[in-house]
């Protein structure tokens, strides 16, 4: 789940725990845990609700002075590739804290021997293998690299790709902690920055 950066104090500060969304199939189930960039919140419960059953305790739970404000900010954040009509579902969560999560920790850290290195690369490798005629790794690196915070779906289609295979396969970039989610796409972390650099570095190396 994607939050205004506006939001994230009152989020941490408690004032912010509830968010209305449109979805054409449920994205946030309870339990689920989300990282934000200043922590990580946890699922509560997840309800279609219909526009005449928003509360004023709810719209202001969500950072909303009425449930009018609500509609209004709900359609006003969609993308473009979004329904306006779609269901809309009353999400309710907690704040967990504001420690790095072990992923997070990963993601920030770019102290890299040799050993952990080859074991990154021999990953990214294996990924391209089983991609057949299609790696992807170094190109969806390198297009995170130069365009920071554009949609998923114009990186997609830069590459001509289906937009939901390109964001499973940045996941797997962000499950070895090389790239970050942002409000809006993402960006390499640091550790993503370095691999990048070394694999840049290795391209220059055999070129003639």
């Amino acid at each position: 789940m994607q939050f205004r950066r506006s939001d994230l104090d009152a989020i941490a500060n408690g004032d912010i725990t509830i968010s209305f969304r449109r979805w054409k199939r449920r994205q946030a189930a309870p339990g689920k845990v989300h990282r934000l960039a200043s922590g990580a919140i946890e699922i509560v419960a997840v309800d279609p609700i219909a526009e005449s059953d928003i509360t004023l305790s709810d719209a202001r739970a969500s950072g909303c002075a009425s449930p009018q404000e609500v509609l209004a900010a709900v359609q006003g954040h969609l993308r473009r590739d979004q329904d306006p009509n779609a269901q809309l579902y009353r999400v309710e969560f907690r704040w967990l804290g504001s420690e790095q999560q072990p992923r997070e920790r990963l993601a920030a850290n770019n102290q890299i021997d040799d050993a952990e290195l080859d074991e990154i690369l021999t990953k990214l490798h294996k990924m391209d293998t089983r991609a057949a005629k299609n790696p992807w790794t170094q190109q969806t690196l390198a297009a995170i690299h130069d365009n920071p915070g554009r949609r998923a779906g114009d990186l997609a289609d830069a590459q001509r790709r289906d937009t939901a295979q390109f964001k499973r396969d940045v996941r797997k970039l962000k499950a070895l902690g090389l790239t970050t989610s942002l409000e809006i796409g993402y960006r390499l972390s640091p550790r993503g920055e370095r691999v990048f650099a070394v694999l840049s570095d290795r391209r220059r190396d055999v070129q003639p």
